[in-house]
C-alpha cells in the first residue's frame, strides 16, 4: 500500500491508499511504489557456482569411470559386470549430474519443460538398469537348479527388457504432462520482500507427483532386491 495525497471538492488535502502492482513494493514512508529487483539463479551466484562445480566434478568422475570400463572392456571383471548395462548405467548417471545445469540461468519455456522431465526419464533409466542387474544376480545365485525356462530367461538377457519398459511408462507420463499442463515461467513476488523471483511453475502437480511416485516405487523394488542380495555369499551355487 502507498499513500497518495488528493484534494477533495473544497480543496482540503486527504490521503488515499493505493495498492502497488505485483512487480512493485512500497517504500518505508509509504509514499510511492518502487520497482522490485529480479532474482534468478546464475553462475555468478555462490549457489549457482557451487551447483555447477558439483555437477562438473561428478560428471567428470563418471566420465573417467566410463572411459576405464571402455578401455578394459575385454577383461573378465568388465565382462562379468554385464558391459552393456554398465555402460548404460554410467551414461545415464552422467546425464543425471548434467541435468542440474538446467536449473541455472534465466529460465525459458524450453528449459522449464526440460527441468523435471529430463531428470525423471534419465534417472528412470539409471534405476531400471540397476534393477535389471540386481534381478540377474538374484536369479543366478538364488535358483540352485534352474530348469530350461529359467536358463533361457537368464541367457537371453530377458531382465534387460525391463529397462525400456520402465522408461516407456515414464515417457508416457511426461508426454501427458506436456500435453495437458506443461510447465511455464512464473514470478514469485511474495517470498522475499522487495524482490521478484523468476521460477518455473510445474503446471500439473498431479503429473509431477506421479513422476516422483514412480521413481520411488522403482527405488523401493530395488531396495527389496538389495535385501535379497545381502547374503548372496551364503547362497548355494547353481548346479
Amino acid at each position: 500500500m502507498t499513500n497518495v495525497n488528493l484534494k477533495n471538492k473544497i480543496g482540503v488535502s486527504v490521503e488515499q491508499c493505493v495498492m502497488c502492482p505485483e512487480d512493485q513494493y512500497t517504500n518505508t514512508e509509504q509514499s510511492k511504489c518502487i520497482q522490485k529487483s529480479v532474482i534468478i539463479l546464475t553462475y555468478e551466484d555462490p549457489l549457482g557456482m557451487a551447483l555447477a562445480l558439483t555437477a562438473f566434478c561428478f560428471s567428470s568422475f563418471t566420465a573417467v569411470v566410463l572411459w576405464v570400463f571402455v578401455k578394459h572392456h575385454d577383461t573378465p571383471i568388465v565382462k562379468a559386470s554385464n558391459r552393456v548395462l554398465t555402460y548404460l548405467l554410467l551414461i545415464s548417471l552422467l546425464f543425471c549430474f548434467l541435468c542440474s545445469v538446467l536449473f541455472i540461468g534465466h529460465p525459458n519455456r524450453v528449459t522449464c519443460n526440460l527441468h523435471q522431465i529430463t531428470f525423471g526419464n534419465v534417472f528412470t533409466v539409471a534405476v531400471s538398469t540397476v534393477l535389471a542387474k540386481a534381478i540377474t544376480a538374484v536369479l543366478a545365485f538364488k535358483v540352485t537348479a534352474p530348469g530350461k525356462q529359467i536358463r533361457y530367461f537368464l541367457v537371453s538377457g530377458a531382465p534387460n527388457y525391463l529397462i525400456p519398459k520402465c522408461s516407456l511408462f515414464q515417457c508416457i507420463v511426461c508426454a501427458i504432462w506436456l500435453g495437458v499442463s506443461p510447465q511455464f515461467i512464473d514470478k514469485d513476488g511474495h517470498s522475499e520482500n522487495g524482490h521478484t523471483i523468476i521460477i518455473c511453475n510445474k503446471g500439473s502437480a498431479i503429473a509431477f507427483h506421479c513422476i516422483l511416485g514412480y521413481l520411488e516405487a522403482l527405488v523401493s523394488n530395488l531396495g527389496s532386491l538389495f535385501f535379497l542380495c545381502h547374503n548372496i555369499q551364503q547362497w548355494p551355487c547353481p548346479s
